[in-house]
């Protein structure tokens, strides 16, 4: 049989195995100028749900960095947990970047996605949709915990469902993050899934209920969504994108999370709008243009990592002006 294989630190490589004495055969590859992967340390570990489930961690680091004391780093901690969409950990520039700097780069494998099948994909469904947050809380806590990294140094990334993942859990554990970033996030899931009109909301209700036709799928949003749930509490710096043609998260569901952050955030951290006025849902296929905007979150990152371990966390974030 014929496979591809990659990892965060390996690009795809297709390998020939002979089943009958697993004989494996390169045929090809994917190169990069300049790249060594075993300078890169990947790791695979479990941190423990509320309810006794096992949360899978990839892990992204220089190798150079390990030790039997690991020492805390900044650490960007992604997820998504949506839809049954394994988030697979695979190759990726942006994640090697952010390792190249002497960072740590995490994916939380959290129910919602199908990582580890079916039930994995249902236990971050409708009304177990909290399950998804507080095992992304439980994987931030985790590596803290092992001292992979710490609240000052810890930053969180979502994209659209991503969005709706990371905005919920800093929500409920504000004090986890030195920032939070969501690309397109879908953070009024309970206005939007009550739109009856919209051309989505019939194909996503199977993932997160019908809040017309059913009261409890309207309590169990009412009760996660993270527009309607944001509190007086200090927030970290918060950024989102939005994209004014985004046909699949309108721009005002990041704008609404921002205005309500800004208005019951006791702390005075910045809560940023970055609108991309010619974008949908995606910012573009063009390779450059995705790199040239995760060059632009990961320096927002990295500054709210630098600010928090200096005690300055209420501070205005220096060169956002652009925003």
């Amino acid at each position: 049989v014929r496979i591809s294989h990659q990892t965060l630190a390996q690009p795809p490589r297709w390998l020939d195995v002979r089943l009958n004495d697993g004989q494996i055969t390169e045929v090809e590859r994917d190169s990069y100028s300049g790249l060594d992967s075993s300078r890169y340390l990947m790791e695979r570990m479990h941190a423990v749900a509320q309810d006794g489930e096992l949360v899978p961690i990839t892990v992204l680091s220089r190798r150079d960095l390990a030790g039997d004391q690991p020492q805390p780093l900044p650490l960007l901690l992604t997820g998504y947990g949506a839809y049954g969409i394994s988030y697979e950990p695979e190759f990726s520039l942006p994640a090697l970047a952010w390792a190249d700097a002497g960072y740590r780069y995490a994916i939380a494998h959290v129910r919602g996605g199908s990582e580890k099948g079916y039930d994995w994909y249902q236990g971050g469904c409708r009304e177990d949709k909290r399950n998804s947050m507080s095992d992304f809380l439980t994987c931030a806590q985790h590596l803290q915990r092992i001292g992979y990294s710490s609240p000052e140094q810890t930053v969180s990334h979502g994209v659209s469902a991503g969005g709706l993942l990371v905005c919920g859990a800093v929500n409920m554990r504000p004090d986890l993050w030195a920032g939070v970033i969501a690309q397109v996030p879908f953070v009024d899931m309970l206005n939007t899934m009550s739109d009856a009109g919209h051309p989505l909301v019939p194909l996503l209700r199977p993932d997160w209920g019908d809040p017309l036709a059913d009261t409890a799928a309207y309590d169990a949003m009412a009760a996660i969504s993270p527009y309607e749930n944001v509190r007086a509490a200090a927030y970290p710096p918060v950024l989102c994108t939005a994209g004014l043609k985004d046909d699949r998260v309108p721009y005002w569901e990041p704008a609404k999370l921002l205005a309500n952050i800004r208005r019951y955030s006791t702390s005075n951290a910045p809560a940023l709008l970055l609108l991309n006025p010619d974008s949908g849902h995606q910012e573009s296929d063009q390779p450059q243009n995705v790199l040239q905007q995760t060059a632009q979150l990961w320096a927002f990152a990295e500054h709210c990592i630098r600010t928090a371990v200096a005690g300055q966390a209420n501070q205005p974030v220096i060169g956002m002006a652009a925003c």
